[in-house]
């Protein structure tokens, strides 16, 4: 009985422990997204959300975070922090940037009567850039592979092979200081309405969603420094 007695009172002992560490996580938590947001306005000056705890490296003593900033909800973006010191990594910059690049490209793809939808990430996002407001070229000089991922969608109904080629060209000459590559997908219009609401809510760059809804993939190109260079292989 008394071995009973001493089992049920070390197991009480354990679950107390296991509830404390559990509340003591929480908190934790909590503690670890506000000092992400502080660090990312005192970086920036502007104010941030946290929307997600994205857990621990234990290795480097950091944890990672999702967030975006209040004037730009659609911008999602990651950010790694030192959990002893006031050390930071974020792609703010980068995503910033790319979105620059995007719009420079809707505008100069802007005559076309087709729908369409172009999405557009930095293959590298590393950058030692503080300023959110950066050119496309600024960031280019401050990276090292100076590349962008486009993701380009067109109403296969309306999209003839001349248009397609024309527009290519267009987002090509659009970021002369850079290379990359154009991917080409013809799709409905319904999945670019898809599409689009896909990358309003992630903190990726580029690929998942089944690599951007690769079904409807038709064909990529590299370009270099505002040119279309050749054709690659799906």
């Amino acid at each position: 009985m008394k071995n009973r007695y001493a089992f049920l009172g070390i197991l009480i002992v354990m679950l107390a422990l296991m509830l404390a560490g559990c509340s003591h996580s929480k908190v934790d938590t909590a503690a670890r997204m506000e000092k992400a947001a502080d660090l990312l306005q005192e970086k920036y000056g502007e104010t941030f959300v946290v929307t997600e705890y994205l857990g621990d490296n234990a290795r480097y003593k950091t944890f990672n975070v999702e967030a975006y900033a209040e004037a730009y909800p659609k911008l999602r973006f990651g950010a790694i922090v030192d959990i002893d010191g006031d050390g930071m990594r974020d792609f703010y910059v980068a995503k910033r940037v790319a979105a620059k690049a995007a719009e420079k490209m809707e505008e100069a793809v802007s005559d076309i009567e087709c729908s369409h939808f172009i999405f557009v990430s930095a293959l590298d996002m590393e950058s030692t850039l503080q300023d959110p407001d950066a050119s496309v070229e600024e960031f280019t000089e401050d990276n090292k592979k100076k590349e962008f991922m486009v993701y380009l969608y067109m109403d296969k109904q309306r999209a003839e092979t001349g248009l397609m080629n024309d527009c290519m060209r267009k987002i090509a000459e659009t970021i002369d200081c850079a290379s990359g590559y154009i991917q080409l997908f013809l799709t409905g219009e319904d999945m670019i309405e898809e599409v689009k609401a896909y990358t309003d809510t992630q903190r990726m760059f580029y690929g998942s969603y089944q690599d951007m809804t690769n079904e409807d993939l038709v064909r990529s190109f590299r370009f270099e420094k505002g040119v279309m260079t050749e054709f690659v292989e799906k």
